[in-house]
């Protein structure tokens, strides 16, 4: 009896295993879409995600990021790489790819210019990524971009607190 519960523990590892590497797979994907989109101009053109640790034991292991360089086409480690916007950008394109995979509860999401070290096109391209989310939650973002304000002013609700009353 002792010897069938250690096999079905061992089969649940082993399935656990192989779900976790199909979802970091997905993941990855997501990831790299979204990123590519946000951040056309980047040296890199996609996101891998690998999971170190003893995942096979039932560890939980940790997640290491990597970057593939367009140049030569070699994986490097994301958080030592890029730079501040560029890893602001793969956070958030984390946090979309992660919504976007597995919904939650989340109704309200705000972000304080979430992306300051990053050219004004750039921001853009990342509040209208942020926007998609808008069907699902609320995002309440501020910027001190007057183009990123202006470019969303059709597509959002704009408000320029410097016209509100004191």
């Amino acid at each position: 009896f002792i010897g069938l519960l250690d096999d079905i523990r061992m089969a649940l590892a082993r399935s656990r295993l192989k779900l976790r590497k199909r979802m970091v797979t997905r993941l990855s994907s997501e990831v790299t879409n979204i990123f590519s989109s946000i951040a056309p101009g980047s040296d890199y053109d996609s996101v891998h995600i690998d999971v170190e640790g003893s995942i096979s034991e039932g560890a939980r292991g940790r997640y290491v990021f990597f970057v593939k360089r367009k140049l030569d086409g070699r994986l490097v480690p994301a958080l030592t790489r890029l730079s501040d916007g560029q890893k602001s950008l793969l956070a958030l394109s984390l946090f979309i790819a992660s919504r976007r995979l597995k919904p939650c509860k989340l109704s309200l999401f705000l972000l304080d210019d979430p992306a300051p070290n990053l050219d004004e096109e750039t921001k853009v391209l990342l509040s209208r990524a942020l926007l998609e989310l808008s069907d699902t939650m609320q995002i309440v973002l501020s910027t001190q971009s007057e183009l990123v304000a202006e470019r969303l002013r059709g597509i959002a609700h704009v408000v320029d607190l410097r016209a509100l009353p004191r």
